[in-house]
């Protein structure tokens, strides 16, 4: 089992980017994955398959986010995901296979 991660929060992305990409990763990746997303406003995201997780505690200093949340899936433990793990924006289009990137050990 592997994992692929996105996040959404705030209002710049809405959860058809979400919706969209879980639909291209379930045609691009062959084998058993969880898809995670870690979001403060889950309303919207409806695709089959998409477990939805609270976004990772982190201390930003005030002022504009600038995607630093990201670091934040370097926690270990992160949840109770395990095993290998991917983090896609939401806003890219995955046009091929993508299980190369589970092929590269560690």
């Amino acid at each position: 089992m592997v994992n692929v991660i996105c996040m959404k929060w705030g209002t710049k992305f809405g959860p058809e980017w979400v919706n969209k990409l879980r639909s291209m990763v379930r045609r691009h990746l062959h084998r058993p994955h969880r898809f995670v997303c870690f979001t403060d406003d889950p309303t919207g995201i409806t695709e089959e398959g998409i477990e939805i997780k609270p976004l990772p505690e982190m201390d930003l200093p005030p002022g504009k986010e600038r995607g630093w949340r990201k670091l934040s899936t370097f926690q270990k433990p992160l949840f109770d995901l395990e095993g290998p793990t991917l983090f896609l924006d939401v806003d890219l289009v995955i046009v091929d296979d993508i299980d190369c990137f589970f092929d590269y050990p560690g």
